[in-house]
């Protein structure tokens, strides 16, 4: 039932925007073309245009179109203040991929080992971080505690190291050290715990 499904996901959208939507909008649109994705993508994102996950939606779409032009100008005003790791990381494989620049990549990624940390799910109550949902805290075991949000206090990123053999082909690898995820997904490095009082476990 997709058509019911993809209505979920945009009403959903309409209150709040989530990386989570957008993984279950793939789900929704993975049986059509890709430029007929990119135009549902918009579509979804046109019901909070200004919101970061709306950019980032169209982005990602762009790129699985070959659309890399308009996938940069998408998520271009995200990266000039302050952006967050993964926002680095897209305009990193949005310049090597699209546009073979290996130099602005490496910059790219460079900025994402010092970029400011992305949201995750944060236990209102010991500060535990936790990349997915669930209903009970996987640190504290407490029920309905885990909120969206930047956590406050992350260890700095790991160093970014990148290829620097000549660009091959027409194209160039630019290799992550390590967290190589999907850019959709948010990155929890290995993380402190916010300082917070100290909570007590729930009773078995």
């Amino acid at each position: 039932r997709r058509g019911k499904a993809e209505k979920v996901i945009e009403d959903a959208w309409s209150v709040e925007p989530h990386p989570m939507l957008a993984e279950a909008y793939r789900g929704v649109v993975d049986q059509v073309s890709s430029d007929k994705q990119l135009a549902l993508a918009k579509g979804l994102a046109a019901k909070k245009p200004q919101h970061p996950e709306s950019q980032v939606l169209i982005a990602q779409y762009a790129m699985a179109n070959d659309q890399y032009a308009e996938a940069r100008k998408a998520i271009e005003p995200l990266s000039r203040r302050d952006p967050q790791a993964r926002i680095c990381r897209l305009m990193a494989e949005i310049e090597m991929t699209g546009f073979n620049n290996a130099d602005a990549a490496r910059e790219w990624l460079a900025r994402s080992a010092t970029a400011a940390p992305e949201s995750a799910w944060v236990c209102s109550q010991t500060g535990a971080v936790q990349a997915n949902w669930s209903a009970v805290c996987q640190e504290s075991k407490l029920f309905g505690t885990l909120e969206w949000r930047v956590p406050y206090h992350l260890v700095p990123a790991v160093p970014v190291l990148v290829d620097n053999n000549p660009v091959r082909s027409g194209s160039a690898n630019v290799a992550v050290a390590a967290n190589e995820t999907s850019p959709s997904a948010p990155v929890v490095v290995d993380a402190i715990a916010e300082p917070v009082e100290p909570a007590a476990k729930a009773s078995s």
